[in-house]
């Protein structure tokens, strides 16, 4: 006998294996956020929570807008009875934290953040901020709303485009407009994620596609799949393409785009199995300790992220000796995840579903005017923070002073857009050979390459040595080495190319000033970068690794001045020997170490460049004056010119 189906007019009953699914989703977002070392690619669980959210929205709307009996505000209430009363609790929550924890400036971002929660834009503020995995992101303890806003704006657009294409009476226009939109968001995705990943990240436009799938499976526009053979197929294979790329993808890969169709398509065959019948991995994901996991879902995905930011501000402050640099322990991790659980379990059972269901449900009105309220009083003491710049007066003038770093907009110092470009750039075209690349005849000519690591010397080289005529050429996260002519990224690769192939070659430049974020597995390419000045009898200096910090500088100088030693990555100095070493004996090349020159035992490297102004303005970058006062000892030193 043949399951019975769910025909496309009717909403679907409910299936415990979703709930299954949610649990992984969930999970899998944790672990990532928690560094488990064989998960890092967790994040595609929210890509996976976005086809569940657009198959169980579009099973429920979809059906009654076809039948004439669908209603706007009874759908935008539900919506806020399901979303709204565990995320004001969670942002009320996390408020006297923040007070607690943040300084100044990160308390005024947090302002801006709750504020965006609030009113469904925090991924449109993130996207004005930082990409999702950069290490400025890691202490925003609403950085994880981002997916809500995604939702919200798609609860919030896509009824609309339904009532409108329901005007013209005819399913399949639905059906192609629904398939259509989907391939559009779904290529244009593709594209823009290796010009603009940000973008890619964030936008609702781009990530529409995984929720429209969800559409497209909810109306069966897609073949059933009849048999059992056929279910316990695309079922394992669905959780082979989801946990396939948690356990492969990390934070450098291109994502979201065409990496997310793995993730997206596995939870499509799950859901898909589900329809038409069960299968062993739907019986196994609709094993109660999966299926609690998926009801405590929503909640648990909204409270682990702040109980883990709040946790490492507790490890920073309460850190001895070199543990400051180390990450948390497991024993901290399983507290975290432990503690998570329960704050879920009790938003859960008494915040998410009282109103939701039961006797205490809220009337509309009462829902309504209680969120309203509830909303209304975050956003004021948002804009109260904001107003006053984050509370300065809970710190100390000196503190206050530090944190002001944590800002610093480095967009003049370092010449970006027109001689340091950023890989979120559509392409190299805006930079300014002219300005970055003078050219004096029968003058020495200097260049300075790399990546972030070679912008942020070019304060201080231009302030000591403004006899010199240096060069700029540099691209935030590609540090320029000659293998980046190959490299998968269009800005990287052009500006490498036109390097190498194109300035170096054809133009007379005297000496090269290479800096970079160095790492172990960049030496063999380094060998070839001498080799290649060598030949070229182009001189070659390179600048060693600089001090790193566990936290921005800025912060640890706010908290305890005689501290920052403790939060000092000691690898930085072990590498600095090593490429000191090959650069004397093996590359024959100029070699200007920075824990040489600035750093004299015992007192350790300089926190403070100027009197109040901070030596770094994040965990590894110089301030100007940090960047002047390394620039001033080469010239003391005699390594330049």
């Amino acid at each position: 006998m043949r399951p019975p189906t769910h025909p496309p007019n009717k909403p679907a009953t409910y299936r415990p294996d979703i709930d299954g699914l949610r649990a992984i989703a969930v999970l899998l977002v944790v672990a990532s956020h928690l560094h488990v070392p064989w998960l890092a690619g967790g994040y595609i669980g929210v890509d996976v929570f976005f086809v569940i959210s657009g198959y169980l929205i579009s099973s429920i709307i979809m059906p009654q807008i076809a039948t004439g009996t669908f209603s706007l505000i009874n759908f935008y209430e539900r919506r806020v009875r399901r979303i709204f009363p565990a995320l004001i609790v969670m942002l009320a929550a996390t408020i006297p934290f923040a007070w607690h924890f943040l300084l100044p400036t990160e308390m005024t971002a947090y302002a801006r953040s709750l504020l965006a929660a609030v009113f469904a834009c925090s991924n449109t503020l993130l996207w004005s901020w930082h990409g999702y995995f950069d290490t400025a992101n890691e202490f925003r303890p609403l950085l994880h709303t981002w997916s809500l806003g995604v939702e919200e704006q798609f609860y919030l657009i896509f009824p609309l485009l339904l009532l409108l294409l329901a005007r013209l009476r005819n399913p399949r226009v639905v059906k192609a407009a629904i398939c259509f939109l989907a391939a559009a968001s779904f290529a244009a995705a593709s594209i823009i994620v290796r010009h603009h990943p940000r973008a890619a990240f964030f936008t609702i436009f781009l990530r529409a596609w995984e929720l429209l799938l969800g559409a497209i499976l909810s109306q069966k526009y897609l073949p059933t799949l009849r048999t059992s053979v056929a279910r316990n197929i695309a079922s394992a294979a669905g959780l082979l393409c989801i946990f396939i790329p948690a356990a492969l993808y990390t934070a450098d890969t291109t994502f979201p785009g065409l990496t997310a169709l793995a993730p997206c398509l596995g939870a499509g065959l799950i859901i898909a199995a589900g329809e038409t019948g069960p299968s062993l991995p739907s019986r196994i994901l609709s094993f109660r300790p999966f299926v609690f996991f998926g009801l405590i879902s929503y909640s648990l995905y909204l409270w682990h992220w702040p109980v883990q930011v709040f946790a490492d501000f507790h490890h920073i402050q309460t850190c001895t000796s070199f543990a400051c640099n180390a990450p948390i322990s497991h024993t901290t991790q399983i507290g975290v995840f432990a503690l998570s659980v329960m704050l879920a379990t009790l938003s859960w059972r008494f915040v998410e579903t009282p109103f939701r269901k039961g006797a205490y449900r809220p009337h509309r009105r009462s829902l309504f005017l209680t969120s309203g309220t509830a909303g209304g009083l975050i956003a004021a003491a948002a804009l109260v923070l904001i107003t006053t710049r984050g509370e300065p007066s809970r710190f100390s003038p000196q503190a206050v002073q530090a944190a002001t770093y944590l800002d610093f907009d480095t967009y003049a110092p370092w010449r970006w857009s027109t001689c340091a470009l950023g890989l979120d750039l559509a392409s190299s075209a805006s930079f300014d050979q002219q300005r970055c690349l003078p050219y004096t005849p029968d003058h020495p000519h200097y260049l300075l390459l790399g990546d972030s690591h070679a912008a942020h010397l070019w304060p201080g080289l231009a302030a000591v040595f403004p006899d010199l005529e240096i060069g700029q050429a540099n691209v935030a996260g590609c540090n320029l080495l000659p293998d980046k002519t190959e490299d998968s990224h269009p800005i990287c690769r052009q500006m490498a190319d036109f390097i190498y192939r194109d300035l170096l070659p054809r133009r007379g430049v005297d000496t090269i000033i290479f800096s970079a974020l160095w790492h172990d597995n960049d030496l063999p390419e380094i060998a070839r970068l001498a080799d290649y000045a060598h030949q070229h009898h182009i001189r070659l200096i390179l600048i060693g690794p600089s001090i790193a910090y566990a936290l921005p500088l800025p912060r640890i100088l706010a908290e305890e001045t005689s501290a920052a030693q403790l939060y000092a990555n000691p690898g930085q100095q072990k590498l600095d020997a090593r490429m000191a070493d090959l650069a004397r004996n093996l590359w024959k090349v100029e070699y200007i170490s920075f824990f040489d020159n600035l750093c004299p035992e015992p007192s350790g490297c300089p926190s403070y460049a100027d009197p109040g102004v901070p030596m770094l303005l994040d965990t590894n970058h110089f301030t100007p004056s940090g960047s002047a006062l390394f620039a001033q000892s080469m010239r003391e030193r005699h390594q330049l010119p």
